[in-house]
């Protein structure tokens, strides 16, 4: 009954406005909760830039650059992995003697878990194809990335980290 009242004293212009308003609102929710998502990260193989259990903001996203930290589809290993994107289509990749370069610049790593991470197996070579990214993760003794199963779809990108939520 006084919801009644209430429109009886609210005049067209008024009720039309308020309408609009709630229809924009929820149209940007909806929005925002289809591009933004709120995953948590499973394992250790970013850390220390993101730890197991950390909630995480994702955009989601096909565009990437290098150096964006991603969740992508990683077949090889049938699940999502957050990994950096260190090259991107037509980068020339390798890694050598402990260290990565890209286009022949060697990469100064401050993200990195461990310097002396470096196996005489990641032994790398490679130009990155057309739609194809390479990705490292941060803690490279124990992460599944790039150097095992090669360069992954840009299409298989599921979304770009925007950052860590601290609660």
């Amino acid at each position: 009954m006084r919801l009644c009242i209430v429109f009886k004293n609210m005049n067209k212009k008024e009720l039309i406005k308020d309408i609009c308003i709630f229809a924009v609102t929820f149209v940007l929710l909806l929005t925002f909760l289809h591009f933004v998502r709120f995953p948590t990260v499973d394992g250790d193989s970013m850390s220390p830039t993101y730890e197991n259990d950390d909630r995480i903001v994702t955009l989601y996203t096909k565009s990437v650059g290098v150096n964006d930290i991603v969740i992508i589809w990683c077949e090889p290993l049938d699940e999502y992995v957050v990994k950096r994107v260190i090259g991107v289509p037509g980068d020339h990749i390798e890694i050598k003697d402990g260290h990565v370069y890209r286009n022949g610049v060697r990469l100064y790593e401050s993200y990195v878990k461990e310097q002396d991470w470096f196996d005489a197996d990641d032994v790398v070579d490679v130009i990155v194809p057309s739609g194809e990214i390479f990705i490292l993760g941060d803690n490279r003794s124990t992460s599944a990335d790039s150097r095992l199963f090669g360069t992954l779809p840009q299409d298989d990108v599921f979304g770009r980290i925007l950052f860590r939520l601290d609660f």
